[in-house]
């Protein structure tokens, strides 16, 4: 892949195995993803487990909050679609163990810090200031709450804000951040130009590796979050 632009597997190899798990992220390793996108909630004692959604149910059809549970009652369920998670399903991981392979294999991470997360302000903090990151790796956040969080334990971690329709692009360089993780449907000059300006470097997330730009994109373009890795790494070559 492009020395110049990264391509960070959203859920890791998410398309050959189920999302957010350990055989998703050494999937991603295998094909050529410079790294790993994965998101972090907590479960009801505290302990970060690597799970999108804020309730269990799309994954392990548990009407149920993921911050409802136990790490040990979390780890005991299955996941994965609805009719192969009876059977073979992958169960939750932890962040520890994600941290863990990542530094074994110097292998980048995206660390996603979900809304969530504030419910429990003070395991968040202590997450934050006892994480150890492989070179390359951040921690993204739709919160601006939590990017200031992060930066008041760990100013050494690089921070981005993902965007959202009413975010004020002319403002970003007020926040304490490296890079902005923004929709494709914003790959838009004037936006692009104020993230240049302001010497912050965008990712753009959703992209599947048909995009036109992929090979020349605009100036503040860094990187990409894909389902597809592969496709896209071979576009930007």
């Amino acid at each position: 892949m492009s020395k110049n632009l990264d391509v960070f597997a959203h859920r890791g190899g998410s398309q050959t195995a189920v999302e957010n798990t350990m055989a998703a992220f050494e999937e991603a390793r295998i094909i050529g993803a410079t790294g790993v996108e994965l998101d972090i909630q907590f479960s009801k004692d505290g302990i970060p487990v690597v799970f999108h959604d804020d309730t269990l149910y799309r994954m392990t059809g548990k009407r149920m909050a993921v911050n409802a549970l136990t790490v040990q009652q979390l780890l005991a369920l299955k996941q994965g679609g609805c009719l192969t998670r009876r059977f073979v399903g992958d169960r939750i991981t932890t962040f520890k163990e994600v941290q863990e392979w990542a530094i074994q294999y110097a292998y980048p991470l995206n660390v996603e810090l979900k809304k969530e997360t504030l419910l429990q302000e003070s395991a968040l903090r202590a997450l934050v200031r006892e994480m150890v990151l492989p070179r390359g790796s951040h921690i993204s956040t739709f919160s601006e709450e939590i990017v200031h969080i992060v930066h008041d334990e760990r100013p050494d971690i690089d921070l981005a804000l993902l965007v959202v329709k009413d975010t004020d692009w002319s403002t970003l360089h007020t926040l304490p951040i490296r890079y902005v993780h923004a929709h494709r449907k914003y790959y838009k000059d004037d936006l692009l130009n104020q993230a240049a300006d302001a010497s912050l470097g965008v990712r753009l997330y959703h992209i599947t590796g048909d995009e036109t730009y992929l090979a020349r994109p605009h100036r503040a373009i860094i990187g990409y979050i894909t389902d597809y890795p592969e496709k896209v790494g071979q576009r930007i070559l």
